[in-house]
């Protein structure tokens, strides 16, 4: 229905380039307003999910720099390791650098957390985030809180591995790591909705950044 609006529409066929999704979620308007998220456009993300996003008003400089990635969104794609532009940090460089800056404190709030490769096979293991919280946690003294939704699609596996990093936190170890699961509440109706009532949010704040994707 947009099109025949005069909406320009383009699908990027991410599958074919790169083997994943486009899972991106921003607007921009004007070229000096945007907003960045974790919530899907559309009415069950927006009603029935927990979700963040930060909106930024009057900002043609940070409005300016997002533009360039959808431009390449628009072309191709941008985020994905094989078509990040030169001079752009990747996801998980950005992720890493902000726990790596911490020193007081990096408190984490994501649907999932499993240190392992979810949605490929055969899985492998991947700890790349999670020993970085470790190693903040143990080697520099960092409060390391982590919050991780609890919903009828929660992977078994997850669990396991939040009680493992949850387990640092001991007196002989000198730790001071907290795990926590959220239950977003549902009545009846609610519960029938698929795919809903989760904490489907994903950012990290530090006493020095805050991380929203």
């Amino acid at each position: 229905s947009l099109s025949p609006a005069g909406a320009a529409v383009r699908a990027v066929d991410m599958p074919q380039l790169t083997g994943g999704v486009l899972h991106t979620k921003f607007w921009l308007v004007d070229g000096t307003h945007l907003y960045v998220g974790s919530a899907n456009m559309d009415w069950r993300s927006l009603t029935q999910v927990k979700e963040l996003g930060v909106a930024v008003y009057n900002c043609s400089c940070l409005a300016g720099d997002l533009r360039k990635i959808f431009e390449a969104y628009w072309a191709l794609g941008s985020s994905p390791p094989p078509l990040c532009a030169r001079g752009r940090t990747q996801d998980l460089g950005a992720l890493l650098a902000v726990i790596d800056a911490a020193e007081a404190f990096v408190h984490v709030a994501v649907m999932s957390y499993l240190p392992a490769t979810e949605f490929s096979r055969p899985q492998r293991f991947w700890p790349a985030i999670d020993d970085r919280l470790r190693r903040a946690a143990f080697e520099r003294g960092v409060k390391v809180r982590l919050l991780a939704a609890c919903w009828p699609h929660s992977r078994a596996a997850m669990f396991p591995f939040l009680a493992s990093l949850a387990a640092l936190a001991d007196n002989r170890t000198g730790c001071a790591v907290e795990v926590r699961l959220f239950v977003v509440p549902a009545s009846a109706a609610q519960a029938r909705i698929p795919y809903a009532r989760v904490n489907h949010n994903k950012y990290m704040v530090t006493e020095k950044a805050a991380y929203v994707g």
